[in-house]
């Protein structure tokens, strides 16, 4: 392997040349995904590697094992036969069709004229859909109120909730609101402390999630209509006494009136309605914005400005590389097929599948890369005062990869940059950030001019967390908490309540049917089970140096070891907290290759 050399060192012809055949390769569409950017096709070399491919196949094969014992179960459920033989048929031209055939084997369990509706009698039918595939833990706690107000903190969507001083004008939670919740929650044990909402708004307690982004937006009806998907607006609070957050009150839409009262814990079984009505909110905007459109799609063309701009041999090149393995692969096969109509989305969420594409699109058009690191998205929001929330997962453990790859991306970025006036010379570092932000190229906002090394640094730091940790904690809770679907009903069934006479009927009838759980808990099980590479591990692909230079092997090194030590001190954590596992740098894949 060549030594790496920036493009002002390097005088070399074969540069140029090697520079103009990736360009001839890697080529941008604007057609692919509504009119952002991608890679045109799958250049030779995304492919998957083997070892990818059998993890998914294994994944797939534990489905059908799954499926085969549900279907023995015939007093309470009634298996999808037809769609199950031509799985098993199916199965062995999977390494032909690689993850593309996988989500067409999987959307068999909900297309066809042998789709049958399974009603739902009891909550309970629902575990019976985990025979072979672990049953996620969180279905033991998931109905608690301390355990609905964690997933803010520790769940798939840890980017909904901000700090509130005051209440919206359109969300007129009232005194007497606070007190029944703070009642009817101390008679679950929690904490009794006195407390007033004019104290929680005063002393930053207050912590709103507001779904106004889905405010008009209709519902699906794919595989069987109709959908039901609101725009609520929920109130949290850390508590005086203890700091724990809890729920407080919502409301399933965003204008006031007698058809939208607001709901607290004491409201029984409408309360439970007013739940399952936020998450299915929490859910479609996790899946078609802050999963597939922050980190899928805002990467991939990151990854292509990098192939036309940045000839093999740069440092940031061979740097960033690693970080982009298999995601213009599995974009395609997200677009194609998962997100095709008539798809797995559009069976499982509650918007139809045209209006998530847009809600994707329009994530990555309005997405700002600088306001996105970690540490300025808490801020903005309100969310890095440890006193108030003590046990925010996503962010401390956040916090720790952040630092630990910014001191990397240091340490290689001042091997090749000698000062400012290096960056500014780079024409090819300079064509990359003009080209991930050009309307024809990338269409990337809010990066702006890279001019200085510590800028490179924190752009570079940021690429990689959003292409490693970011995906990794919105990814995989896909298996180990979405995967339950009464915790994380992806569509509801029923409009959200309107008044506080519930039945038990109305509750179940507002959760999706059984074979959609099903499927929902199969693709939570492929798409949060494949974790392929782990962080910083890179010596196996670069013959034992790190991108050709032995002067990096130091600092590369001191990455793994720091990562051991964070990897410690967050199993240390979870001994003392309710675990969270999504960041420990043995569950972070190197790229977003699933």
């Amino acid at each position: 392997m060549r030594r790496p050399l920036l493009p002002q060192d390097d005088s070399s012809p074969r540069r140029q040349l090697e520079l103009a055949e990736q360009r001839a390769v890697y080529k941008w569409t604007h057609q692919a995904f509504e009119g952002i950017a991608s890679c045109e096709g799958i250049p030779k070399g995304e492919g998957p590697p083997v070892t990818w491919l059998a993890r998914v196949a294994e994944l797939i094969l534990e489905s059908v094992r799954n499926a085969d014992k549900i279907e023995r179960d015939e007093e309470r459920i009634e298996g999808n036969r037809q769609a199950l033989k031509e799985l098993r048929e199916d199965i062995e031209d999977f390494e032909k069709g690689g993850m593309h055939a996988a989500f067409e084997h999987i959307a068999s369990f909900v297309q066809g004229e042998e789709f049958q509706h399974i009603p739902v009698k009891d909550i309970a039918d629902y575990d019976l859909l985990f025979q072979s595939i672990k049953r996620p833990e969180l279905a033991d706690t998931y109905q608690s109120n301390r355990s609905f107000a964690r997933l803010r903190l520790a769940g798939p969507n840890p980017m909904e909730m901000k700090r509130i001083t005051a209440l919206p004008a359109h969300f007129p939670v009232t005194p007497f609101h606070f007190e029944q919740a703070m009642a009817a929650l101390a008679c679950e044990g929690e904490d009794n402390t006195p407390d007033t909402l004019a104290d929680a708004l005063s002393e930053g307690r207050a912590f709103l999630c507001d779904y106004k982004a889905l405010d008009g937006l209709p519902g699906g009806d794919f595989p069987r209509g109709p959908k039901y998907i609101c725009a609520p607006l929920g109130l949290f609070v850390s508590t005086k006494g203890t700091r724990t957050l809890l729920p407080v009150a919502i409301q399933c839409a965003q204008a006031v009136g007698p058809k939208n009262p607001i709901f607290t814990p004491g409201d029984g079984l409408a309360w439970q309605m007013a739940r399952s009505a936020l998450q299915t909110a929490d859910t479609n905007m996790h899946q078609a914005v802050r999963h597939l459109a922050h980190t899928h799609l805002v990467m991939e063309p990151f990854h292509v400005a990098a192939k036309r701009s940045l000839a093999p041999q740069h440092p940031i090149a061979r740097l960033l590389e690693p970080h982009f393995q298999g995601t213009v692969y599995i974009n395609n096969a997200a677009n194609t097929k998962l997100m095709a109509p008539k798809g797995g989305v559009d069976a499982v969420l509650a918007l139809p599948i045209g209006v998530s594409r847009q809600a994707a699109v329009s994530g990555v058009q309005t997405w700002n890369f600088r306001g996105s690191m970690i540490e300025r998205d808490l801020h903005e929001r309100g969310l890095m005062d440890r006193d108030t929330l003590p046990d925010f997962p996503y962010r401390d453990d956040g916090l720790l990869i952040w630092h630990a790859l910014h001191d990397w991306v240091e340490a290689v970025v001042r091997t090749y940059y000698e000062g400012d006036a290096s960056v500014v010379a780079d024409i090819e570092l300079q064509d990359f950030v003009a080209t991930v932000q050009a309307p024809e190229g990338g269409g990337i906002s809010g990066l702006g001019a890279v001019r200085t090394v510590p800028d490179l640094i924190q752009v570079l730091t940021h690429i990689i967390f959003t292409a490693s940790a970011q995906h990794a904690a919105v990814n995989f809770p896909q298996r180990d908490q979405m995967a339950y679907m009464p915790a994380f009903p992806l569509s509801n069934f029923a409009p959200p309540p309107t008044s506080t006479q519930v039945t038990q009927e109305q509750v179940l009838e507002q959760l999706p049917a059984m074979d959609l759980a099903h499927y929902q808990a199969t693709l939570g099980h492929l798409l949060g089970g494949v974790h392929h590479g782990a962080l910083g591990q890179y010596r196996e692909r670069w013959f034992g140096h790190f991108a050709g230079d032995r002067r990096l092997n130091t600092a590369l090194d001191g990455l793994q070891s720091r990562l051991e030590q964070i990897e410690a001190l967050i199993t240390e954590r979870n001994e003392r907290r309710m675990p969270y596992t999504y960041l420990l740098p043995s569950n972070i894949p190197q790229s977003i290759n699933i």
